[in-house]
């Protein structure tokens, strides 16, 4: 891959040479696009990477006499081939095989060969490798022959399955001394902040180490050790400022690469330093170093590397084989937007209401919910609204006010909802969640109803008025002017509301009289309403028709005239008597 880049490469000087003598008397400013740049940028447009394997023992010195497992480290770093960022596929090693020689070491290797798997880049695998020192070989150094076979994937015209071999030169020693070991690594930082890794370190040796200088780093990209790089001092065991090599008293040594420039690609170079003083044999001591991880991080540990600087039991300065565990930082914090709905209609003020869950790992301190509708017609007047702590796994209601424009169109909206929260004393900020949220179309701000509207002609009847607030806001001082048309009339024009609360309906009653002459049909009685909204705007309704029926006048009772008649012959019958018997 790389002799093709180098090839395309000298062709780009080439071309772009030739170019420039054919065209040197051609205007700057007139002289076409140099297709070279266009080639150029057409090349590197794709992503492709390759492995970049290193191998090392976590602990390189055995002592004489035993037999014993040291861990053998591989690492895959990765390297960008083509493009501007690493690509995962193409960068990963896979079905990795080892074979360990002994034969320029010091120790006899009684493993096999070992199958590895696949290493991603930004990962490393540990394979447990027994080897024996012969008590003999007390204070002598050698090499590990380590032999990696990996398969990847290689881009060039196409792409094709290649087996690459490499052999890896690992020092080792056979030494009685002192000897440090990682007993345990843990963190309290989260992805995204800033925290602190605790490393207990024990001195398993058989000798006291004096002057114990601890360095540590990570080759692990998006991991920052070390105030120097935003993190804050490392601590020994006493908790004070320890961040030197070179003593409990010497300032922050956070250290870049000696020629100034980054290191391979994916790995940080700073280094954070502390002093722990004398660490006797079977004895531990913990230390720590301030870290900043980053909210980007892709793998589920980091590695971290600590480098121990000492001086023996004769004053001789030693330095340990580079020390590497894997930390497991919390995870990134996440949040869950869940029921969302709304009360907005076009041309109204409206609710967006949502059921903000926190779901974890931490808790969160005074979240703070930010929602930015899609669209401009959509106005939320306060898009900030301020939480209380929430806790891991607990959820609230958050709700927005709104207003929708009554140029808007009906139907579906997109909202992002973002969280900013505290953590760790940092301010952070959630990744982006988009929700819909349904906008009504056009509606009257009110429904009348009436009940009891058929009255028979020529009489007056109570009429009930059933007003219910469409709105989704309360509203307040209705007034309800009464227009009634043709042979209608009412004793009053006008009703009053104090109060209607979203959905609320009230009843007014309305006497409404029909004239005798009213054909028996249905009129309209015309209302509106003047009132007032929550943000004391004075509005006036649409005109609403209410039918009312005139009916047939009711029938005569009968008995009346009856009874005036019978009074009536009563009558005459008792004057004929009398004028009878005035007669005889």
């Amino acid at each position: 891959m790389s002799r093709l880049v180098a090839g395309v490469l000298v062709c780009v000087v080439l071309l772009a040479t030739a170019g420039h003598a054919a065209g040197a008397t051609v205007d700057a400013a007139q002289a076409p696009a140099d297709p070279t740049t266009q080639l150029a940028d057409d090349l590197f447009e794709e992503r492709v990477g390759e492995p970049t394997l290193d191998v090392f023992l976590t602990d390189r010195t055995v002592a004489p006499g035993t037999e014993t497992t040291v861990e053998l480290t591989i690492v895959n770093t990765g390297s960008i081939e083509e493009g501007s960022s690493l690509d995962t596929e193409t960068a990963t090693a896979r079905g990795v095989s080892i074979a360990v020689d002994d034969e320029d070491a010091p120790v006899d290797v009684t493993t096999g060969d070992t199958g590895v798997g696949s290493i991603p880049p930004g990962e490393a695998v540990s394979v447990p490798v027994t080897v024996t020192a012969p008590a003999s070989n007390d204070d002598e150094s050698g090499e590990l022959d380590v032999d990696v076979e990996y398969t990847y994937t290689e881009v060039e015209s196409a792409a094709d399955d290649e087996t690459e071999s490499e052999s890896f030169d690992v020092p080792i020693t056979v030494q009685e001394g002192s000897r440090f070991e990682i007993e345990d690594a843990d963190t309290d930082a989260q992805v995204g902040t800033d925290g602190t890794v605790e490393v207990d370190i024990e001195n398993v040796g058989e000798a006291d180490a004096d002057n114990v200088r601890v360095t540590a780093r990570s080759p692990t990209g998006g991991v920052t050790v070390g105030a120097g790089n935003g993190g804050g001092p490392a601590t020994g065991p006493n908790g004070g400022d320890q961040n030197s090599a070179n003593g409990p008293n010497s300032s922050v040594d956070a250290v870049d690469s000696p020629s100034g420039t980054p290191g391979e690609a994916g790995r940080s170079t700073a280094e954070s330093g502390a002093f722990l003083g004398e660490l006797e044999d079977d004895d531990s001591e913990d230390v720590q170093f301030d870290t900043r991880i980053d909210s980007d991080l892709s793998v589920e540990s980091y590695l971290l590397e600590l480098t121990v600087v000492y001086e023996d039991e004769d004053g001789i300065l030693r330095e340990s084989p580079p020390l590497a565990t894997a930390v497991e930082p919390t995870g990134a914090q996440t949040f869950e937007i869940e029921n969302v709905t709304s009360t907005l209609a076009v041309g109204e003020s409206g609710t967006i209401t949502a059921d903000l869950e926190n779901t974890g790992p931490e808790d969160v301190e005074t979240p703070v919910v930010r929602a930015e509708p899609a669209s401009e017609r959509i106005d939320i007047g306060e898009s900030r609204v301020a939480l209380d702590d929430l806790d891991d796994d607990e959820s609230t209601e958050v709700t927005f006010e709104a207003d929708v424009s009554g140029q808007a169109d009906p139907g579906p909206r997109q909202v992002t909802f973002t969280v900013e929260y505290g953590a760790n004393g940092d301010r952070l900020e959630s990744d982006p969640a988009v929700r819909q949220v349904d906008v009504a179309a056009d509606r009257s701000a009110f429904s009348i109803g009436a009940e009891d509207s058929a009255i028979p002609t020529g009489t007056t009847e109570t009429v009930r008025l059933n007003v219910t607030n469409n709105r989704a806001e309360t509203v307040s001082d209705l007034n309800v002017f009464l227009y009634p048309d043709g042979p209608l009339s009412v004793d009053t024009d006008e009703a009053f509301i104090a109060e209607l609360d979203p959905g609320e309906t009230e009843t007014i009653a309305v006497e409404v009289s029909v004239d005798e002459t009213a054909t028996q049909r249905a009129y309209p009685l015309e209302v509106d309403i003047r009132y007032d909204t929550e943000t004391d705007e004075d509005l006036i309704s649409e005109v609403y028709q209410l039918p009312v029926t005139a009916t047939e006048p009711p029938p005569d009772d009968g008995l009346l005239p009856s009874f005036l008649s019978l009074i009536g012959l009563t009558m005459i019958a008792i004057g004929i008597t009398v004028a009878v018997r005035w007669h005889r």
